[in-house]
Parts: structure tokens; sequence; C-alpha cells
């Protein structure tokens, strides 16, 4: 059941010019949603952000702003439309779009090459068109670093909030130097767009048509693309390991190649509809393999995001989150872990940024 504020949803609406609509409430954790339907059959969905910030923004003055880039960018396209941002009263209006996510569609979408490198080229669509961003959207929307994880040490104040099993994801993460470090490079964009910042498979629509559409901006900011196609990635493994765990006394590195070989097909679609896409729209690829070098480590942070996330809804450490807390040390690392069962490759790339050559 979801939690549900004193909020006069029905005179809202009827501010709106909206009267007697069909108001149903929905779950989301981090804001207040209703999906209301109009006398006329219109679906509207409506957000208003639960907390504001110390400075008073409301919580989804971002992802109000991105949809206003994604306008003007002339991608509106990719994502519902929107159809107000209320930044008074944190209120954001967009269009019910009854599509199941990419996760629920999964097996549906099943192996075809096409339905994944769609999944890719939307991305791609989203970093093409936003390539030149005004002044203000480094500013408002907040720093990219703040999506890679760090080695800054705990306060006092994270050993009273955090869960043992999140505590121990940070110590996993901070063991070993080489992560830090990279997770550090990550955070150094060579090219810089807009970043949805949590493009998993349960924030991607796909309609019957396979056409594709991202919500939950919420996330966003300025930085490395391919920190997207590291989160799509990443949330097509976490799916298969979800769905089939690591057996008890199952070696970590039998599972990974295992896992990985399982998403060869998928994964190589998706990554192979990004550079098309990206280059067809005029992008500045970077060299292949830094390329793969870093989509890899990103799949490895939104790993390792995941395994924080489960340890604090289940207050422990389990053998799933184990196993995002491992895979996601070991493609930050060395990606080449997670691309050779691809039959894909950086080892020159890794070894490179290893040494500190340029």
């Amino acid at each position: 059941m979801t939690e549900q504020s004193d909020f006069d949803w029905m005179r809202y609406l009827a501010s709106l010019g909206i009267s007697d609509p069909a108001v149903t409430p929905l779950h989301d954790e981090r804001n207040e949603v209703v999906r209301a339907r109009t006398r006329d059959g219109r679906e509207l969905l409506l957000k208003r952000g639960k907390k504001r910030t110390p400075a008073g923004d409301g919580a989804l003055l971002t992802e109000g702003l991105v949809y206003q880039l994604l306008g003007e960018g002339g991608i509106a396209d990719i994502a519902p439309r929107c159809i107000a941002h209320d930044r008074r009263s944190d209120i954001l209006v967009t269009e019910f779009l009854p599509y199941p996510t990419a996760r629920a569609a999964w097996d549906s979408l099943g192996e075809l090459p096409g339905a994944w490198a769609s999944l890719g080229a939307q991305l791609a669509r989203v970093h093409a068109g936003t390539r030149r961003l005004p002044e203000w959207a480094s500013r408002l929307l907040g720093p990219f670093a703040d999506l890679v994880p760090d080695d800054e040490p705990l306060h006092p104040d994270d050993l009273v909030t955090s869960t043992p099993g999140q505590l121990q994801v940070i110590r996993t993460i901070h063991a070993d130097p080489a992560v830090t470090a990279r997770l550090a490079d990550l955070t150094d964009a060579r090219e810089t767009s807009l970043v949805h910042g949590d493009a998993r498979l349960d924030n991607i629509l796909v309609d019957p048509a396979s056409d594709v559409r991202f919500i939950d901006f919420e996330l966003s900011r300025v930085g490395d693309p391919l920190f997207d196609l590291g989160s799509l990635l990443g949330s097509m493994i976490e799916y298969v390991v979800i769905e089939s765990p690591p057996g008890t006394d199952e070696k970590m590195s039998d599972f990974i190649p295992s896992v990985a070989g399982r998403l060869h097909g998928r994964a190589r679609s998706a990554i192979a509809g990004y550079r098309a896409t990206a280059r067809a729209l005029g992008g500045q690829l970077s060299d292949p393999e830094d390329f793969l070098s870093r989509t890899a480590s990103f799949v490895g942070v939104h790993l390792l995001h995941r395994a924080g996330a489960l340890a604090h809804h289940l207050h422990g450490e389990t053998r799933v989150g184990r196993a995002f807390s491992v895979m996601g040390c070991a493609f930050v690392k060395n990606p080449s872990v997670l691309l050779r069962p691809w039959g894909l490759d950086a080892s020159y790339a890794w070894i490179r940024a290893k040494s500190g050559a340029a």
C-alpha cells in the first residue's frame, strides 16, 4: 500500500481545468504519485515531491528541467509528454503511457537483435541531442561525480544511518585501491551530454511497436554518456543474476562468465545500436577500446549501486547483493572480465590506463 499525504489531488486537478477525474495512487518510494483518468479518456501521471533540499528546491526540479532540455534538443519524443511542471507545488504532470518496462517485457523482447539495438539507439539519441547544453544545466542538475562511488571515508552519521549490508558494500569498494582509482578516473568525462542517471530496464518503456521511451529523470546530470550505456547493460546483468543467483558453493570466477555469456546477443546488440546511432548523428566516438573499457567499468558502477540499494532494502548482505559487489568491483577494475565473454576486449586500453599513459 502506498503511503499518501493529505494533499487534495482532486482540488489540484480542478485547478488545471480537469473535473471529476478518476484518481489512482501508485507505488513510488521517492515521491507521491497518482494516475488520473479524465472524463474524455486521457490518462495523466502526476508526481509530487515529498522533500525539498536545504536550498528550497523541489525533489522534482531536476526532472522538470530535463523535460525542458529534451524539448529544446528536439528529442522530446524519447519520453512521455510533459504537460506541466509546477515548481511552487513541486508537481510534475506527464502523460501516462500504459506500456510495460523493458524488465517486464524481457521475455517478449527475446533475443531479437533489433529489439535490444533500439534501446541502445534511443540512448544515443538522448546523448546526441544534448551535446550542447545551456550553462545552467550543469549548475542546476548537480555534479556528475555524485553518480559514481568514491573512496571518501565514512562519517559518523553513515555508521548510524547505513545498514550492515550497505557498510559491507562500502568496505568492499574501499578494500582495493585499484577500484577506487578507476572510479575517480570515471568522473573525468571525455565527452559530455545529458545523462539519464538511472537508465535501467525499470525506467525504459517499450510499446507494442518496440518504440522506446525513458522515464524517471530525477538523477540526471551532465556528464559521460557512457554512464547510461553502462547502466543499461548493468541492468541486464542484474536481471539475469536475480533470476539465477549464484549457488552456495559456486565460484565467482565461474559465475561471471556464465552470466555474461547468457547476455551475449542482447549486450552486443545494445552496444551496436548505440554506436551506429551515435555515429549517424555525428557523435564524436572515442577510441573503440576506450569506449568499451569505460562502458564496462560503468556496468560495474551500476552493480555497485544495486548492491547498496539491495542492502538498504533487506538490511543485510545477500548472495545476490554479494554477487553485485564482487562483479561490480571486477568490472570497474578490469573491464575485460566482462567484455571477453561477449567476444569483445579492451586489454590495451586497460593496460594503458593502469600505467597512467595518456
